[in-house]
């Protein structure tokens, strides 16, 4: 009602973004090289199907982007000691549950980071 399909395909290239934000900071975080997220996330920018989805107006962009800003937060919380890893894992819930109230099917990789939380966090 207010900016029409071209508001909602610029929400959704700020969510196509913020996707990749959230992209760059996992990969840094993972390989601990700003030079390779920087090719990744550029690699992933120039996909045709990040392009696609982030000029669509619809809700994969939405869930592609909170549930690429959720994956940082758990890498953080996976490598915390102590108390210091609930408000990182706190913020991954929170992004991640954002992700399946945009989009349900995200819920299938839930066993998987479940999975790979519970081999990376510390005992």
């Amino acid at each position: 009602a207010i900016a029409g399909l071209e508001g909602a395909r610029a929400v959704a290239g700020i969510f196509g973004l913020a996707s990749l934000v959230g992209m760059f900071w996992f990969v840094r975080q993972l390989w601990q090289s700003t030079a390779v997220a920087g090719l990744s996330v550029a690699l992933f920018a120039l996909q045709a199907v990040h392009i696609f989805i982030s000029k669509f107006a619809t809700y994969d962009i939405i869930a592609l982007a909170f549930f690429s800003l959720s994956l940082a937060p758990l890498w953080q919380a996976c490598h915390r000691q102590d108390k210091a890893r609930y408000p990182a894992l706190g913020l991954a819930i929170a992004l991640f549950s954002l992700a399946v109230t945009s989009k349900y099917i995200v819920i299938a990789y839930f066993p998987l980071l479940a999975l790979a939380a519970l081999w990376f966090a510390p005992r």
